[in-house]
Formats: structure tokens, C-alpha cells, sequence
């Protein structure tokens, strides 16, 4: 047995496999990280609106910029001297903690050469100034080689017992790890944590670490200064929170020549109370090599010292941002995935379920966003493209049912009508249940008056040929009009309006087709060949008819019976055209009509008014619509058993050449010009 995968499993699969895949690859973080940087900066220009803000007091930069260079010369070349005069200037501001976003792991180098030193390390040669060089080298990396430079600047930092340096942490070292860090004499006195950055797969940095390898982060460790209570327990790494672009002016900047000199002011003169803050010191100058990328800068780079100083005020503030982890993303994703897959299944509606895919699409999106602003990060992209690929697989899923479902109209409507109709049902056109429902139509008969007596004298196949001329002209009046052709019956034909394809003027749209019978059929009815019509409007059962070998779509019902059975009243009256009182209604804006009776027919116990079908209302001459006032009169006298009356009008009528009023006339001669008994104006028709 042949294993068959259902339809829908297949796109279904195939949503769920690029939705995994989008989740594990690098794509989602792209996409993610491009809506962070967008949320985060919109929301730094919506806080930069107000220009009246201050910056922020808690922190402090003291700059090494681009005039400080200029003035003093590189930091390579500076001597810790001038550190440690700068931490004397600044202990005099009582700030609460300082920060020199320097590693200080190099000894200073003496400005003289140390003799005994050497003599004790170099065991130095004849050959004393080839020797110099390594002798010196293998002097300043002994232990017991400290400047008195580096000793003033420890004894400063243990004098101001709150100073803060980095370290670096190697992971990159082979075959251990490897600590950059301060010199031994600084870091008895000092505090050190960590300054490793962790930028994203697109190298921009938009979290920190709290602690690695069993140390804190310089970031962490500030933060602490400024908020003593603050717990991050739960949380090793959390999404900084940018206050603004790499241009704003979230904290106020001490130039290092001013901090140096004990001017304790912005470049623009605005004094800075350092009492109570932490103070960074760190290179702000433009040829620095430590600058990165953030999520707030479009391109433009920030100072490492402005990266550490917005993620200690993120952080003491807890104005940050806790990611979720994948396994939560994972879940939504997941869910929406099986949602919208789900809205999308047979017998849904596939614009509820189209619009709810726009929703669920968008919702991650909104989640993100107000996720934000209250502290916690939620990547949307995976659960957006979950929806997209959900939404793709089921708007498939439902192009295919769709071009299933018009195959099958085609292939059962294709057999009874125009290739045009075929269309209009294939493109949205309603069409009614094969197995059979009630619908509102007009059905026509139209039979051809004298044939059978005209082929006595013909041929089998010159009966046929001249059939299929005259039928030629019939179809090709029904196809002008929106139509469908039920079959031929020997030398009848029987169409009717309003299915498969439904619409409100079909009791309109059968007249059309009567006149046009007549007009394209003139020359024919001169020779003996005129057509009859009936058309009858209303509720019939439409269907299919017969087994899956052979079965017909037709109409039946009591309608289409009035239908023929007006045909056949058509040679009573002598008329071309009969139709039922709902069609005159119902065509009544378009076509011109006039009541000729109330008859009751054989099988039928309620009698109904039938009418005659005179033009439609454009081509209609004025006489004809004279003559239908007339004979409207004589019918009322008729109706009330004045055949004295009556017969006057039908006899005028009758000579100006009607024969439905010559009928009337006939037949009132038969009843020799007296109601017969219990008469009410219906005539009965015994006979089909």
C-alpha cells in the first residue's frame, strides 16, 4: 500500500522546518538586534525632546580629549605622576568613588639608569653596551624593581581608599587563561573588576556582564557605589539601557587639563560638584583606540568611558533590560506558529483567519516594544516569522483548495454552459450545492411552431441541418445575454437564469433572450418556423441529476413545469411570448407586459394570472402600449360577466389584428356569449 502524505501536511512541514531554521540562525539575531537598536533609539530621541534635563549628577567623566592631548602631549608618554596629582585634585571634590579606565600593568620605567640594579641583575661584561639594553629590560620585570612614581601613585590610592581600575580577562591564551591586570602594589589598595566587553554578533554593545571567571564587572561594582541595596541575584548579564546617542549629554564632562588644574567645569564654563559622585577618568579624544559601537549610535562610535558610565547609571538605576531566554522565545514562537497554522484550517474563514495572522504577526513586535519600556527585552522576529511562515503555508494551502475547487467547477459546469459562466463561477461566483439546494431562477421553453410537419417533406439530415441552423440563432441570443443552457429536447429548448451563477435581473435577462429569439428567428417564423416561449420566475431545486457515470446539472420544480406548460398556452392564444405574473414583476423596470388571463392549468388547484411579454421598455411602440390599455379594459369587463362589453373591445382588438383578444372572442362565442355558471373569471385548461 502506497503511503500518501495529506495535502496540507506538506506546506505545513515545510513552514515548520524555515521557521526552525530561521529561529537557529544567525538571521534572527540580525533582525532582532536591528529592532532593539530601533526601539532604543527612538526612545533616546524621545527623552532628548526635553532640552531642559540635566546630566546625570551621580557620574562624572573627566575627559582626556582631543585639547588635553594637544596640551600635555599622548597618554603613552605620561608619567603616573600626573595620575596621582590628578587624584589629589580630586579628593579634595569628595567624590564618592574613582574610576581611571587605565590597566596600569606596566611598570614605569626610571628616568635614570639604576646602577647597583643592574650590577645585581645583569652581571654585566666587557662588552657593557651590548648588554645595556637586555640588562635594563630584565630589571624592570624583577619583583623587587618598583619606581618611586608607581609608590606615590599606590600611596595616593590607598590615602583615598576608594579607586576603582580594570582588569582584563583572556580567554583567548593558550593553554590557560590570562588576567591583565593593575600592578600588585595598585591592586593591594585599589578595587579591580573586570572591563571585558560583550558585543553582540553584529560587534555592537548592548549588554554587560555583572560577573565572570568569579569576579564582578567594573560596571557592576560602581553601580553598587551609588545604590548600596542593589541585588542581582538571577541575573549574570543584563541589556544596558542607552540614556543617548554617542553626541548626548547625559553626563557632565570635566576636561582633564580643567580636573588637573582644580577647574571643576564643562568646556562651556558650567561648574560640576563632584561631592557625592563617581567620577571616570578615561580617553574621550577622537584618535582613541577604545571606542565602540552602540545600539543608540547610527553609526557614530562611543568612548569606552561613556560605554561604562551609561551601563553603572543602567545599572544603579535598574533601568535595564532582562532578555528573555531562547527557551521562552522558542514557546512563542511555537504557539504562534500552531495558531495561525490552525486558523488556517478547513472551514475557517480565510479572512478572520488572514487578519489574525496580521495581528499575531505584529503582536510580537508590540510586545518588544512595550517590553522596553518596563525592563525586559523579548526578541520578536523569530515569532513573527513563525506567523509569516504559518500565514504563507496556509494562504497556500488555500490557493490550492481554491484551484481545486475551480477544477471542479470547471469540469462539472464546463458540460452545461459557456465558457464565460465557467469563469465567473471559478473567479467568485457563487455556485449553487451539486448535491441540490432552492434557488430563485426563470426558466424558459421555447419550441419551434411547425417543425415537425416542415421535416415530413425533408430528409433525416436536412431535418437535423435546419434544426441546427435555427438552434444556432436561438443559442446564440441566450449567449448574449448571462445565461445557461439546460438541454434540447427534439425541436425545444430549455434555459434558465439566475444558476449557477446568481443574480437579481434574471427574470430580466430571460426576457432579453425571448425578444432576441424572435428578432434573430423573423425569417425562419416566415417560413413556417416561429418560435413559442414561455418563461415562468421562482423557486426551483438546483442539481445534479444521475450517478457519477452519467448525471446533468438541471433545475426542476413546479416553476419550471409553468414554465413549458406557458409554453404550450402560447398556440391557445395565438401569443409568441407568455410569461408568469412573478417574472412581469420582477422585469417590470425594464420590459413592457399586459395581463391576458387567469387561468388554472391540468395538475393545478390555484389559478395564476399569465401575461404576455410586448418589448422592453425602450423599443416599445406607443400603439402597442394603447392597444395593452384597451385590452386591459375588456379584460376587466370580462372578469365581471359583461361579454356584451367585452366582446366589443376583444372584437376591435381582434380586427386590428391581436389574436389573444380573438381568442377571448372564440371563446366567448362557445359560451354563446354567457358566463357559463361559477364563473370568476379563470379559465381552465384541461389538457397540457
Amino acid at each position: 500500500m502506497r503511503f500518501r502524505m495529506p495535502f496540507r501536511t506538506v506546506p505545513v512541514l515545510v513552514a515548520a522546518i524555515a521557521a526552525g531554521t530561521f529561529f537557529l540562525s544567525p538571521a534572527s539575531d540580525f533582525f532582532d538586534l536591528a529592532f532593539y537598536d530601533a526601539v532604543a533609539t527612538a526612545s533616546v530621541k524621545n527623552d532628548a525632546r526635553d532640552e531642559n534635563v540635566p546630566p546625570y549628577s551621580k557620574i562624572v567623566l573627566v575627559t582626556v580629549d582631543d585639547a588635553t592631548v594637544e596640551r600635555y602631549g599622548n597618554q603613552a608618554f605620561w608619567t603616573r605622576t600626573r595620575y596621582r596629582q590628578l587624584l589629589d585634585r580630586l579628593e579634595l571634590e569628595s567624590p564618592k568613588a574613582v574610576y581611571f579606565d587605565y590597566f596600569f600593568s606596566e611598570k614605569t620605567k626610571p628616568e635614570t639608569v639604576d646602577w647597583d640594579l643592574l650590577a645585581e641583575v645583569g652581571n654585566l661584561g666587557e662588552d657593557f653596551l651590548d648588554d645595556l639594553f637586555s640588562a635594563y629590560d630584565r630589571a624592570l620585570k624583577s619583583k623587587n624593581f618598583i619606581s618611586e612614581i608607581d609608590y606615590d601613585f599606590a600611596r595616593a590610592i590607598k590615602r583615598y581608599g576608594n579607586v576603582f581600575l580594570p582588569a582584563l580577562i583572556r580567554r583567548d591564551v593558550v593553554p590557560s587563561e590570562t588576567v591583565t591586570a593593575p600592578l600588585e602594589i595598585f591592586t593591594r589598595h585599589a578595587r579591580i573588576g573586570f572591563a571585558n566587553s560583550f558585543p553582540d554578533s553584529d560587534g555592537v554593545e548592548r549588554r554587560v556582564k555583572l560577573w565572570w571567571e568569579g569576579m564582578d564587572s567594573v560596571a557592576a561594582l560602581l553601580a553598587r557605589e551609588i545604590s548600596p541595596e542593589l541585588s542581582f541575584v538571577g541575573n549574570d548579564d543584563v541589556m544596558v539601557r542607552f540614556a543617548s546617542t554617542p553626541y548626548g549629554e547625559t553626563f557632565a564632562k570635566i576636561p582633564f587639563e580643567f580636573a588637573y588644574n582644580g577647574r571643576m567645569e564643562t568646556d562651556e564654563g558650567v561648574p560640576v560638584s563632584l561631592s557625592g559622585a563617581v567620577v571616570i577618568v578615561g580617553d574621550y579624544s577622537e584618535n582613541s583606540w577604545d571606542l565602540h559601537a552602540v545600539p543608540t549610535g547610527d553609526g557614530a562610535l562611543m568612548s569606552g568611558m561613556e560605554v561604562i558610565a551609561h551601563a553603572v547609571r543602567s545599572l544603579s538605576e535598574k533601568d535595564f533590560l532582562v532578555p528573555y531566554g531562547k527557551d521562552i522565545v522558542a514557546l512563542s514562537a511555537l504557539s504562534a506558529f500552531v495558531l495561525v497554522t490552525l486558523a488556517f484550517f478547513p472551514g475557517g474563514s480565510v479572512l478572520a483567519a488572514s487578519i489574525l495572522s496580521a495581528f499575531v504577526f505584529v503582536l510580537p513586535f508590540v510586545f518588544a516594544w512595550k517590553g522596553y519600556g518596563v525592563g525586559v527585552w523579548f526578541p520578536p522576529s523569530s515569532a513573527a516569522f513563525a506567523v509569516l511562515s504559518a500565514a504563507l503555508s496556509g494562504w497556500y494551502v488555500v490557493y490550492r483548495s481554491n484551484r481545486a475547487e475551480k477544477d471542479r467547477i470547471r469540469k462539472m459546469f464546463s458540460r452545461y454552459v459557456d465558457p464565460s459562466v465557467v469563469e465567473v463561477l471559478t473567479k467568485g461566483g457563487t455556485a449553487p450545492n451539486p448535491e441540490g439546494e432552492l434557488r430563485e431562477v426563470s426558466v424558459l421553453f421555447a419550441d419551434v411552431e411547425g417543425f415537425t410537419t416542415a421535416s415530413e417533406s425533408l430528409s433525416p439530415t436536412e431535418s437535423v441541418a435546419r434544426l441546427n441552423v435555427l438552434f444556432s440563432k436561438v443559442n446564440s441570443a441566450i449567449f448574449a445575454t448571462r445565461w445557461a443552457i439546460n438541454k434540447y429536447i427534439g425541436d425545444a429548448v430549455m434555459a434558465y437564469w439566475g444558476a449557477p451563477v446568481f443574480y437579481p435581473d434574471h427574470a430580466s435577462s430571460a426576457c432579453d433572450a425571448a425578444l432576441l429569439m424572435l428578432d434573430s428567428t423573423a425569417s425562419d417564423a416566415q417560413s413556417g418556423l416561429a418560435l413559442r416561449i414561455g418563461i415562468a420566475t421562482g423557486e426551483v431545486l438546483v442539481g445534479n441529476v444521475g450517478d457519477e457515470r452519467f448525471s446533468d446539472f438541471t433545475v426542476m420544480g413546479d416553476r419550471v413545469n409553468f414554465a413549458s406548460r406557458l409554453e404550450g398556452l402560447t398556440r391557445k392564444y395565438g401569443a409568441r411570448i407568455l410569461v408568469s405574473e412573478k417574472t412581469s414583476v420582477a422585469a417590470s423596470k425594464t420590459h413592457v407586459f399586459r395581463e391576458i388571463d387567469r387561468v388554472r392549468v391540468k395538475g393545478k388547484t390555484v389559478p395564476e394570472r399569465i401575461f404576455e411579454l410586448l418589448g422592453d421598455r425602450k423599443s416599445t411602440k406607443e400603439e402597442t402600449r394603447k392597444n395593452a390599455k384597451r385590452f386591459a379594459r375588456a379584460l376587466a369587463l370580462y372578469r365581471r360577466g359583461d361579454f356584451e362589453s367585452a366582446g366589443r373591445e376583444f372584437r376591435f382588438l381582434s380586427e386590428s389584428g391581436d389574436p389573444i383578444a380573438g381568442a377571448f372572442v372564440v371563446r366567448m362565442a362557445e359560451w354563446n356569449g354567457k358566463p357559463p355558471e361559477g364563473f370568476d373569471g379563470t379559465y381552465f385548461f384541461d389538457s397540457k
